[in-house]
């Protein structure tokens, strides 16, 4: 009986997870999307990458930390270092593939062009660089709850498999990612992958946190 309370509790917390994960990407990168052509004119095409990823990390930190549902300072801390991890993470990874495939090409990489085996590679790059910013990023903020859980290794492995996954399962729509129905797909895959994986240890930020306020009451 105490065995399937346990698992009932650990079901509850993987859906709250996961779905307040995948429904953070998909805000934040349709809001980051909407927001690209006046964040360019306010701060120019260099910096318009950067930026407009930083909000969309922010949206997925905090929709992440909705997810653990507990007022502590380090929540704060959370949702600007996701930000600032995606903005950083994945500029760099979208820096990586242009420069590598403009080497072997000699022509502009396009992300949302080309062979699926290309978009895909591209993907698995830029996810690769996501991920492990957004796992060192977040470990900092939460080292004395992730001691030990590999979480910079989960949420690394998350993006690299979530974003290649999410552009395959695109392709299936017409259009693929240039359609609004498969481009809603691969952010809705990522963020699914992302929260599966990452679902056993961000319990334990939920649990620790838990404690914690318990504790002090």
């Amino acid at each position: 009986m105490k065995d399937n309370s346990i698992n009932n509790v650990f079901t509850g917390w993987l859906a709250r997870w996961t779905l307040f994960s995948c429904f953070g990407l998909a805000a934040g990168i349709a809001l980051a999307l909407s927001v690209a052509d006046p964040v360019e004119k306010l701060v120019g095409m260099m910096l318009v990458t950067p930026v407009v990823l930083f909000v969309a990390g922010i949206v997925l930190g905090g929709s992440q930390w909705l997810a653990i549902w507990r007022l502590h300072r380090k929540g704060f801390a959370w949702i600007v270092a996701t930000g600032i991890a995606v903005g950083i993470g994945m500029t760099l990874g979208i820096v990586v593939v242009e420069i590598v495939g403009r080497a072997i090409t000699g022509t502009q990489m396009r992300l949302f062009g080309g062979s699926a085996i290309t978009r895909t590679i591209s993907l698995l790059v830029i996810g690769l660089f996501t991920g492990l910013s957004v796992g060192v990023s977040q470990w900092v903020v939460m080292r004395q709850q992730l001691r030990g859980s590999n979480w910079i290794l989960l949420t690394t492995l998350a993006f690299t498999i979530g974003f290649p996954s999410g552009a395959l399962a695109a392709g299936l729509v017409p259009g693929g990612l240039l359609n609004i129905m498969g481009f809603g797909l691969f952010v809705s895959i990522t963020g699914f992958i992302v929260g599966v994986v990452t679902a056993l240890p961000a319990r334990r930020i939920e649990r620790s946190l838990s404690a914690r306020l318990t504790s002090l009451d």
